[in-house]
């Protein structure tokens, strides 16, 4: 399965947007599946459901993180991650406009009223699938830069 897939797989079947992202490449970065889900449990819905950062972003910015950090060299390695995650960033924010959860969705998620337009409206599939397929899609393209 690809990491698209497996992405969707997982966010439809309960886990959150972050790790639905972060799950997708554990592999790769040979972190156990149990460990990526639990790192990342707090990040969705824009960390805790605060609406900041784009779940399906910040777990993009783990994956790049194990991708291009290591203690070998912590100076560097960090510079490195960080002009990864400002490209990956920009890239998401040229598509979508913005990083923003709470203006991706255009709902407040503390509140009932904001919870009930997302189910209604279905964004969980209409939005917040699209925003994880295309940071995987970003994450690949920029994984083995």
């Amino acid at each position: 399965m690809d990491k698209i897939s497996t992405a969707v797989e997982k966010f439809s079947s309960g886990f959150n947007c972050a790790q639905a992202v972060l799950s997708a490449f554990a592999a790769n970065a040979a972190v156990p599946l149990d460990i990526a889900e639990k790192i990342a449990s707090g990040f969705g819905a824009g960390l805790g459901r605060k609406q900041e950062t784009c779940g399906a972003v910040t777990g993009g910015c783990m994956v790049i993180g194990l991708r291009h950090f290591s203690n070998s060299d912590i100076s560097a390695s960090r510079e490195a991650v960080y002009t990864k995650v400002r490209e990956f960033m920009d890239n998401f924010t040229e598509i979508h406009a913005t990083c923003c959860c709470r203006e991706l969705l255009g709902v407040d998620l503390m509140t009932k009223e904001g919870q009930a337009a997302f189910t209604e409206q279905d964004m969980k599939q209409q939005k917040c699938e699209v925003y994880i397929k295309d940071a995987v899609q970003l994450l690949e393209s920029q994984y083995s830069a």
